[in-house]
């Protein structure tokens, strides 16, 4: 049975005991041959007879000490859980930030060359983001940002990872995902995008993505990945904007 200190320090102090014990046990603790114990009680090591009034009086401090102490500690500890999270996000859109997904990304570069299987990112840039914010103001760039980042965490895969890499690109990590996958996997991705539709004041703001899709080989390290798949992304900007006769916008 567990003792709580404070209980025992108190029925102490009052002269008490634990009648249910006494009750279960009229003669007290027996041992194997017959012969009873004595009736100690011992608390933190200290008999019954040494817990003077002053000594029982310190235990009572040292046991609210200890309670306050381990109320500090849950407080801190919890408070050291939202900063390391704060440290991982973005601070507008609820994704990682670059910090996070590059740590992410070559934990899982490391994975794949150890196991062999494939792993892709994405790297998606917002169109017209300049245009956005200079028409529609700053805040209905932020509703296209936050859009751009539900759209691509709520049509993505459970164990994929979503980053704003910052500014208007953002970036993602497919674990178990070859070059082919990803590519037909970042088309879905940005229709979606161009479906979300965001409002601000009652207009909506058009919205449409470029991107890249990089499959990584076993001499890519992170940072070349992602310079890679950016690349990969202004080619298709690029592309798309010389086929709508237009220059390619930012």
């Amino acid at each position: 049975m567990k003792v709580d200190a404070a209980d025992a320090v108190n029925a102490i102090s009052s002269g008490q005991r634990d009648k249910r014990y006494q009750e279960n046990n009229p003669d007290g603790d027996v041992a194997e041959d017959g012969a009873a114990f004595q009736d100690d009680f011992i608390l933190f090591g200290i008999p019954e007879h040494d817990l003077t009034p002053e000594v029982q009086a310190a235990i009572t401090r040292l046991i609210g000490d200890v309670e306050t102490l381990t109320l500090h500690l849950g407080r801190a500890q919890a408070q050291i859980a939202e900063l390391e999270k704060l440290a991982d996000h973005d601070a507008l859109v609820p994704v990682l930030n670059r910090r996070a997904f590059m740590r992410e990304l070559n934990r899982q570069i490391a994975l794949a060359n150890r196991y062999g299987h494939p792993v892709s990112i994405l790297y998606f840039d917002v169109d017209n983001m300049k245009r956005i914010n200079d028409r529609l103001t700053h805040a209905a760039g932020d509703a296209a940002l936050l859009a751009v980042g539900d759209a691509l965490t709520r049509y993505s895969r459970t164990f994929d990872l979503v980053a704003r890499l910052g500014g208007d690109e953002f970036g993602m990590i497919l674990p178990h995902t070859d070059q082919q996958h990803a590519e037909d996997m970042a088309k879905r991705l940005a229709d979606a995008v161009a479906r979300a539709e965001p409002q601000i004041n009652g207009t909506t703001i058009p919205l449409t993505v470029s991107y890249g899709a990089y499959g990584l080989t076993q001499d890519d390290d992170a940072e070349g990945a992602l310079a890679h798949a950016d690349r990969l992304m202004y080619a298709f900007k690029k592309q798309r904007h010389l086929k709508d006769g237009g220059a390619v916008r930012q």
